[in-house]
């Protein structure tokens, strides 16, 4: 927790005391240190990142990984449900400190333009290989660079029965505030496990097979042949939407699946790309004979 005379954030674990105090001062010590978490060194150095939003709040409430939660007096008033939940988060000491914040305060401690009235700090919500079922179908993202791209194809891996969410070494952060909003509260829902290697995956694999998309990729998806592979649990592997995956990652994989596409349409948007494909592995293993 914050010590607001120090501008410093430490998440705290453990049952605490619930603290309820107020800011109006946009140049509190407090809001210098939420601000920073917008900022990767900073959320790795702190062990905290931010959470904008009523949905995406509500969901760190549940799964316990909130610390502070700041609400504008206009957000408690037309918010009563929500309200509700932060109090009773507050009663089962899942929360340390529960915040009234002035309009413009929220808006510098915000990465939004238009700020929706509650923002949480929580810990940060990865996981090491080890912590992680080897099982079920995994989504890995090779050099994700857009934070947009990677919270939807986290919300849409959940959706579709992923069992986790792995990022390689130099992909975006997915606390990133824009990944954060995009993931819509499966962040806090599906197991995310950054900076792997491919040789981890590939350790990991146990018995599944790695499936890269590829535009000269060995079968459609949506062919029998793709179908057949998709029965089973797999690995996806999904690149960059700029240059897909490299050579050294495709050579990787154990099947290449292309997408067909009519037109003159070249690729598709990586988001687009990876909600087909797990779609169709989630048919493809709900109905083998389709």
């Amino acid at each position: 927790m914050a010590d607001d005379s120090r501008g410093e954030w430490h998440v705290t674990s453990g049952p605490q005391p619930l603290k309820r105090w107020e800011i109006t001062s946009t140049k509190s010590a407090r809001v210098a240190a939420v601000r920073r978490l917008h900022e990767r060194k900073h959320r790795l150095s702190d062990g905290a990142f931010v959470v904008e939003g009523p949905s995406n709040v509500v969901a760190g409430l549940s799964d316990g990984h909130v610390d502070s939660i700041y609400v504008t007096k206009a957000f408690a008033e037309s918010h009563p449900d929500i309200l509700s939940l932060i109090e009773a988060a507050a009663t089962g000491d899942k929360i340390t400190e529960l915040v009234t914040v002035s309009e413009d305060v929220l808006t510098v401690m915000s990465d939004t333009q238009q700020p929706q009235g509650v923002l949480a700090v929580c810990g940060l919500i990865t996981q090491s290989l080890d912590e992680i079922a080897r099982e079920g179908m995994w989504v890995v993202l090779d050099q994700a660079n857009d934070p947009g791209n990677a919270g939807t194809i986290i919300r849409t891996a959940e959706a579709c029965g992923a069992t986790a969410v792995l990022f390689t070494e130099g992909s975006v952060d997915p606390h990133n505030g824009k990944c954060v909003r995009a993931t819509a509260g499966a962040l806090f829902r599906m197991p995310i496990v950054t900076g792997v290697t491919w040789e981890q995956v590939r350790n990991a694999a146990s018995g599944r097979r790695i499936v890269a998309t590829s535009g000269t990729g060995d079968c459609e998806l949506g062919s029998a042949a793709a179908a057949e592979v998709l029965q089973h649990p797999v690995i996806w592997l999904f690149g960059t939407e700029a240059h897909g995956l490299p050579p050294l990652v495709l050579a990787q994989a154990d099947v290449r699946i292309r997408i067909p596409m009519s037109g003159a349409v070249e690729s598709l948007n990586l988001a687009s790309a990876a909600a087909m494909c797990l779609w169709e592995s989630c048919r493809s293993a709900a109905d083998p004979q389709a």
